[in-house]
């Protein structure tokens, strides 16, 4: 009566431990799960930031087409203005009886200044927008920048827990089946019963199927892995390559410290699918060892010592479970510490990048504007070159013929000189644009620093709480 107890107290146990495992695999199974979705979910938003890279590339295209019919249009001014000045070097030219056709050829000048005018006012509106919709269209490249490194940083996040949950579940169904193959061979130690013995043999059938599907799920990792290698050595070549054209070398250490841990996830999935070959050739040794005469019989001793031994046993496998919970909770918070160094780390990367461009961006403008100062002024002097020989004019019998074209000269001396003034007043807000983008900029950077300490000491107190 007291073997028949102890026999359903340690079946009892043997249940509860199994479907402990069970249930921590299910578990595993889901977050599995979860992580496998999330990433697809990453991967989609990434499709969808490289379409909308496409479109922004598509309307930059747009904008340069544009700005190629506006400098036609200039040339198209440039080319009147010469009209014009000719005809103010015919209207110089002495003689009474070209004073009727200069005076039309005057009121036919007045109309395409007017027309110039006109044209100018448009081109200048138009470059304006040009230059909105390039600054909106270098916004949107930024953000979509933003958004495709984010989200390869959360792909790879997803990766590898997804790759941490195949290593946890791995890893919790061998210690199932450790337990199960155990259990069974201390009930055929204690029982020795035709029931016990039919236990064992479907324990080991049941043993034998999910080491066959742990096989099949090692192969499966190695196949993904080699995938995730091909992968990391194509972004490498890409990462070789942007860090040649720019000169930036820490996407190139990352990605290789990315293909350090694969190959070490590798070698870890090759000798965990070794060690799975080595067991099922054990467990398929096993019956051949029950046939062979020299294998050792039940032992036939005390009932009370073999509960006992029993008994310590089972405690002993809960001890060791237990540990290896701790085991693993303890390295899901090193891979969690890991993690958020490796993000944070990746900001401070994606914050430098965008940085080196924000000060490309503002060299490139200061420059243009230095281009466009010098441009500026030489069209100013050569005016005041021009107006002081048309103020040195000689007088005579031709003055009152010439006051109308004089009239004219004036007037396209002050139109010129408004104009040369707004020019000058644009190019000082283009300057002061530019100055209050890289304070912002600057301020920007000043704060990063700051908000990642604070996200940083945040993740380490509710490590902290969390433990």
């Amino acid at each position: 009566m007291a073997e028949t107890e102890t026999d359903k107290g340690d079946n009892e146990i043997a249940t509860t431990l199994y479907r402990e495992a069970q249930d921590e695999i299910a578990s595993l199974r889901s977050e599995l799960y979860t992580t496998r979705r999330r990433e697809w979910e990453v991967k989609e938003a990434l499709t969808k930031a490289e379409h909308a890279r496409d479109d922004a590339l598509r309307d930059a295209e747009e904008l340069r087409q544009r700005a190629a019919a506006l400098q036609a249009a200039t040339d198209r001014g440039d080319h009147l203005n010469a009209k014009l000045q000719e005809l103010e070097r015919q209207v110089e030219a002495p003689g009474a009886r070209e004073a009727s056709s200069l005076g039309l050829e005057a009121a036919e000048l007045r109309q395409r200044l007017g027309e110039a005018e006109r044209e100018l006012s448009a081109e200048q509106t138009a470059r304006r927008r040009t230059e909105e919709l390039r600054a909106r269209a270098e916004g949107d490249r930024s953000r979509l920048q933003r958004e495709r490194d984010e989200a390869r940083s959360q792909l790879g996040i997803a990766q590898r827990r997804a790759a941490e949950a195949e290593e946890e579940q791995c890893r919790a169904e061998e210690d199932a089946a450790q337990a199960r193959a155990e259990l069974a061979a201390y009930a055929r130690e204690g029982g020795g019963s035709q029931h016990g013995g039919s236990m064992s043999n479907l324990e080991e059938e049941q043993l034998r199927r999910e080491l066959e599907s742990q096989r099949d799920h090692a192969a499966a990792l190695l196949k993904s892995l080699e995938k995730a290698k091909a992968e990391a050595a194509a972004a490498r070549e890409q990462a070789a390559a942007a860090s040649q054209e720019d000169g930036e070398g820490p996407q190139k250490e990352l990605l290789d410290r990315r293909e350090a841990e694969l190959a070490r996830r590798e070698a870890d999935v090759e000798r965990r699918a070794s060690e799975l070959d080595r067991r099922e050739a054990a467990v398929r040794g096993g019956d051949g060892q029950r046939k062979d005469p020299d294998w050792p019989a039940p032992v036939k001793g005390d009932d009370a010592s073999e509960a006992e031994e029993l008994r310590e046993r089972v405690a002993g496998l809960e001890a060791t479970i237990s540990r290896l919970k701790h085991t693993r909770e303890k390295l899901l918070l090193e891979m969690d510490e890991m993690s958020a160094t490796v993000e944070r780390l990746f900001t401070e990367n994606t914050a430098l990048s965008e940085a080196l461009v924000q000060q490309r961006e503002i060299s490139s403008k200061w420059e243009l504007q230095a281009q466009e100062g010098l441009l500026r002024a030489e069209q100013l002097k050569n005016m005041l070159e021009e107006s002081a020989k048309w103020g040195n004019g000689e007088d005579g019998p031709e003055a009152e013929p010439r006051s109308d074209s004089e009239r004219l000269e004036s007037e396209l001396i002050a139109e010129r000189a408004r104009c040369a003034d707004l020019d000058l007043k644009v190019r000082a807000l283009s300057a002061e644009l530019t100055k209050a983008s890289q304070h912002t900029g600057e301020i920007g950077r000043s704060v990063l620093p700051v908000l990642s300490s604070i996200e940083s000491r945040i993740l380490q107190v509710v490590l902290n709480t969390s433990s």
